[in-house]
C-alpha cells in the first residue's frame, strides 16, 4: 500500500498526489544541503527524513484523530500542524 505525504485540494486523482517516499527524500535532501555549511549535513538529512513521523505514530494509535485532522486542513486550507494546535 503507497503512503501519500500532500495532495491538492479537491484532486481525488492520486496521478496528482505525492507519494511519501518521494516527499521525504527531497525534504532530507534539501535539509543535507543547508546543513552542509554548518558541518551538520548527516543530522540535517535524517532529521528531513523522519520530519514525519508523528504523523506515521499518529496512524497507528489513533487514525480517527489524523483522518479528523486531515479532513479539517482540507476544509480550513490551512497546515496540519495549525489543526492539530486547534485539537490539543
Amino acid at each position: 500500500m503507497e503512503r501519500f505525504a500532500h495532495s491538492l485540494p479537491n484532486m481525488a486523482d492520486e496521478a496528482y498526489w505525492e507519494p511519501l517516499a518521494e516527499h521525504l527524500r527531497a525534504v532530507a535532501d534539501m535539509a543535507r544541503g543547508f546543513g552542509e555549511p554548518l558541518a551538520l549535513a548527516g543530522w540535517a538529512e535524517a532529521a528531513g527524513l523522519l520530519h514525519d513521523i508523528g504523523k506515521l505514530v499518529l496512524h497507528q494509535i489513533d487514525p480517527d484523530r489524523l483522518a479528523g485532522i486531515l479532513k479539517e486542513t482540507e476544509a480550513k486550507q490551512c497546515s496540519f500542524v495549525e489543526i492539530e494546535r486547534e485539537w490539543d
